[in-house]
């Protein structure tokens, strides 16, 4: 059997749904405002540094734990007595992978996952063997590779390498007597080696 409404019954429906919802939100407020209720947020502010914002009502103690991929424990703090707080996490220094940071408060857990990435770094050497010069740049990822031969203030030779990994290279200078050989090996924008010999 289908029930079929009229207006009015629509229309006290309607009133009745929106009373409801206003004594629910000043049960919720607690006739003291709008609370807060917990938020908990982790970012990465700047190549692994990692912020954790924290926002309660009320002051509570937290307790957190930042754990590897494998669950262990790599960093443990207590907050006591805090109502808001935020902190800066250093994790530059560790692994690319997922690390978990776990708050753990009156409310319950509350588990932030974060991926790290770590641009691998990028080296380079530059060997003399009698009038050949051999580079070796090692790395992965990288960006081109720009190598800048000179004598003095005069260039010699320069050239750009695309080159995804490690790589080598050898210069035969025979031609250029004398000293005052500068090699200088640039990745994107940074240089990474300047050796004169």
């Amino acid at each position: 059997m289908i029930q079929v409404k009229t207006k009015n019954m629509m229309k006290k429906g309607i009133v009745t749904a929106a009373i409801a919802l206003l004594f629910s939100a000043t049960a919720f407020a607690g006739g003291e405002g709008t609370k807060v209720e917990r938020k908990v947020d982790v970012k990465e502010q700047a190549a692994g540094v990692y912020k954790l914002v924290y926002l309660a009502d009320g002051k509570v103690n937290v307790k957190l734990n930042i754990m590897d991929q494998k669950g262990e424990v790599l960093h443990s703090e207590r907050i006591i007595n805090s109502k808001s707080f935020s902190k800066k996490y250093e994790l530059g220094h560790l692994p690319a992978g997922e690390y978990t940071f776990e708050i753990i408060d009156d409310k319950g857990v509350t588990v932030e996952k974060v991926h790290h990435s770590v641009k691998a770094s990028t080296e380079a050497t530059i060997v003399k063997s009698g009038a050949k010069y051999e580079v070796v740049v090692r790395g992965e990822e990288m960006a081109p590779v720009f190598v800048r031969i000179s004598q003095g203030s005069e260039t010699l030779y320069e050239e750009s390498i695309e080159m995804p990994k490690s790589f080598s290279k050898v210069y035969d200078l025979g031609k250029f007597a004398g000293r005052d050989i500068t090699f200088e090996v640039v990745e994107g924008s940074s240089l990474i080696a300047r050796q004169s010999f």
